[in-house]
């Protein structure tokens, strides 16, 4: 996840480049030791490296708008000036933390191999569903409606 927002916070595109200063950086933390990094399942997800810098669902780099649509203009609310500001937050483009499969109660699948960073919008029009199974309500509204441009 750490390369995700490194990736897409600095713009890099390669990132491979990211690798071994993101390794270093976390080796000389002061960490405890007890922790093991899940090594096989980041090895896997390494393999597909590209994929970190996009969004799970959208498959848009995370820096860009949900699906690469056109950003939405949003109206100006007031608020006290005392009051923190959290309406970025908000934006339909702002990253949060998503799980490809959605947590079990009764199961630890809060682990590396299941969670991403992803647009809002993305993970909002989620839900407690699978990234399959979004796609699947997906495509069924897209039909009922006669969206479909195949």
């Amino acid at each position: 996840m750490g390369l995700s927002i490194v990736g897409t916070l600095y713009g890099v595109q390669d990132i491979d480049s990211l690798i071994k200063p993101v390794s270093d950086l976390l080796k000389n933390q002061d960490i405890d030791r007890k922790i093991k990094l899940p090594t096989d399942i980041l090895k896997r997800i390494l393999r597909d490296k590209k994929t970190l810098l996009l969004c799970p669902l959208c498959k848009s780099r995370l820096e860009s708008n949900v699906a690469d649509l056109p950003e939405r203009e949003r109206d100006s609310v007031w608020q006290p000036e005392w009051r923190t500001a959290k309406r970025a937050e908000g934006e339909d483009k702002s990253i949060q933390i998503m799980h490809l499969k959605p947590l079990i109660e009764s199961a630890i699948i809060h682990t590396a191999e299941n969670v991403r960073y992803g647009h809002r919008w993305c993970n909002v029009s989620m839900t407690d569903h699978s990234i399959d199974e979004t796609l699947d309500f997906m495509e069924h509204v897209v039909e009922v409606h006669g969206r479909c441009k195949k």
